[in-house]
This record gives structure tokens, C-alpha cells and sequence, in this order.
């Protein structure tokens, strides 16, 4: 049933958001593409890159690799605004109930918070502290780099799960469902060229 709105909702989209029709950047695997410019948000995949690239360092450079995950370096929201891996790390992706994310409301009733699923075993990473306080450097890394991974993941799984409720809802337009299911694409897919 979900898949045959998705599909209706996608064959029944108005004018796309990206001016002309079909203009949009494809994301990094050169095949979806996306109604809405949705670029801003697959860098944030570039971020992970930097952050595995900063903590591949002789000595590892958990300093620069923090900064990175609290401030944002490709991913921009605009007026200066910086989406953050922190960000997606600590946010509801329920939206207080709104959407359905069983992948994510199972992960908070096992650890008990938003934060306890990705952001505090990062943090901790990042700082030498908490679960990862004596840990080896190769350690510490290792939960970083999967944990954001899980990060990004779990967001796609987000923005999908409210591109869904909004189809659902009757919000079809290219700024509504197809703006939230081109954002899962993003986040999943990214802008970093395959390997």
C-alpha cells in the first residue's frame, strides 16, 4: 500500500522545485534524481569523510575530528548556518510521535534517550572519556567512524519515514513528501563519488 502512494505520489508530482524541470545536481551515484536541490544535504556525508580522514592522522587528530562533529564543515543550511552531524546525532526523529520510525524508536526504548543511542558514544570517543575512557586510539576510532555511519543512516530512515507520513497526509508537492524522500535520498546516497 506504502509503495503504491510513494509511486503515485511520484508520478503525480507538480512542476519540479528546480528550475527548469530536471535540473537538480544528481546525487554522487548518477542515477537519482532528485525534484528538489537536496546537494546541501548529501555533503553531509563529505563530513563523515573528514572526520574519518582527520582521525586516519599520525597522531589522530580527535581535536579537528571533534570540530567537525559539533560544527559542520561542507553541509550548509544557509545564512551561515552549518548542518551538523551533532545535530542529526541528538535529534527526535519521531518529532514527538508525528512519524513512524521503528528503526529509531526501538534504538531509544533499548538505550533510553536520544542522546544514549548515537551522540554519547561519540562524544565520548572524541573526548577519551566516559565508554571510552583508556580505550586504544584504534578503538575509539573504529566507534566514531560506524557511529556516524549510524548517524546518517538513521536520519535517511527519518526523512523516508516522514516523506511517507506526508504522502499519507495528502502533502504531495515537490516541497513536501518528494522534498523529504529526495532528503533520505541525499543523506543515504551523499556527494561522495563511489569507490
Amino acid at each position: 500500500m506504502r509503495f503504491m502512494l510513494l509511486a503515485f505520489m511520484v508520478a503525480d508530482a507538480e512542476a519540479g522545485a528546480c528550475t527548469p524541470v530536471d535540473s537538480c545536481p544528481k546525487l554522487s551515484d548518477g542515477l537519482y534524481c532528485p525534484v528538489n536541490d537536496v546537494t546541501e544535504h548529501a555533503d553531509i556525508n563529505r563530513d563523515v569523510k573528514l572526520v574519518k580522514d582527520y582521525l586516519a592522522e599520525t597522531p589522530l587528530n580527535y581535536a579537528m575530528a571533534k570540530q567537525v562533529y559539533t560544527a559542520g564543515n561542507f553541509s550548509s543550511k544557509g545564512l551561515g548556518n552549518m548542518r551538523t552531524l551533532q545535530d542529526l546525532a541528538q535529534k527526535d526523529m519521531t518529532v514527538d510521535g508525528k512519524y513512524t520510525n521503528v528503526f529509531y524508536s526501538g534504538a531509544v526504548s533499548l538505550y533510553g534517550s536520544t542522546n544514549a543511542v548515537w551522540h554519547d558514544y561519540i562524544i565520548a570517543c572524541l573526548d577519551g572519556t566516559g565508554v571510552c575512557e583508556g580505550k586504544t586510539d584504534s578503538f575509539r576510532q573504529y566507534v566514531i567512524n560506524k557511529g556516524l555511519i549510524g548517524v546518517v543512516t538513521a536520519y535517511a530512515t527519518y526523512e523516508f519515514g516522514a516523506a511517507v507520513w506526508k504522502g499519507e497526509n495528502g502533502e504531495t508537492a515537490d516541497g513536501q513528501a518528494a522534498y523529504a524522500w529526495d532528503e533520505g535520498a541525499a543523506f543515504y546516497i551523499g556527494n561522495i563519488d563511489p569507490v
